[in-house]
């Protein structure tokens, strides 16, 4: 049941309605349930229109969230689309976070180098970006031991 049909079961229980109007919205209300479809979810929350997502085949591309096609027979598909490019994608292939990769990690260390140019000491701010890094390299070397 969804919260909206719920609060059309408890307006008649609250109000001075007639048994036709009453009828009405019961009716309205096992409708609502039995119509309303779930948002398919990603990886990590669930999958609205207009959403940034990322997909695990190709993690340094944002995508855009254009279409969300539902079907009873087969699971949900994604349609995306960055650059121009369109394709369709089943949830379980996306995640609003970006996954990280060498490759970003390595774009932000190019980064962090060009703000420090110029400056020889290491401030505990860049401590702390070091520290990061070294975690996520870590982590993704761990991940690829398995």
């Amino acid at each position: 049941m969804s919260d909206i049909s719920d609060e059309l079961r408890k307006f008649t229980n609250t109000y001075h309605l007639n048994s036709l109007q009453i009828y009405e919205l019961k009716r309205i209300a096992d409708r609502i349930d039995a119509e309303m479809a779930e948002l398919p979810r990603a990886a990590d929350g669930p999958i609205h229109l207009d959403d940034t997502v990322f997909t695990k085949d190709d993690p340094g591309t944002s995508w855009g969230v254009r279409y969300i096609e539902l079907s009873r027979d087969r699971e949900p598909s994604i349609g995306i689309e960055s650059g121009g490019v369109n394709t369709y994608r089943p949830p379980s292939c996306l995640t609003h976070e970006r996954p990280d990769s060498w490759e970003r990690i390595a774009d932000e260390l190019d980064e962090w180098r060009v703000h420090a140019a110029g400056d020889c000491r290491i401030k505990v701010t860049d401590e702390d970006i070091v520290h990061d890094l070294a975690d996520r390299i870590r982590k993704l070397a761990k991940k690829e031991d398995r």
